[in-house]
């Protein structure tokens, strides 16, 4: 006997540097975007984690927000100007 599986849904991963809860233009714009592809997507938004009390991996209006460690930003300050202003 087989068992009909249901299509897996198609995976989207978005790269951002800065993500909800940061309020801004790209942000709130970003954000928007992925609810709306998570109607149709299995999304994955990657992200740095800015503040310690934020989770690493949580779900959220239907989408995965991963916050990963900033390799580039090691000091913890924000914006990272030391990076921008390099040679």
């Amino acid at each position: 006997m087989k068992i009909a599986r249901e299509p897996r849904r198609p995976r989207i991963a978005l790269v951002l540097n800065r993500f909800w809860p940061e309020v801004g233009g790209a942000e709130t714009n970003l954000y928007f975007q992925a609810v709306e592809l998570a109607r149709h997507f299995d999304v994955t938004v990657f992200t740095p984690r800015r503040l310690a009390e934020e989770l690493s991996d949580e779900q959220h209006r239907g989408f995965r927000i991963r916050r990963l460690k900033d390799w580039l930003n090691r000091s913890g300050r924000f914006p990272n100007l030391g990076k921008l202003c390099a040679g």
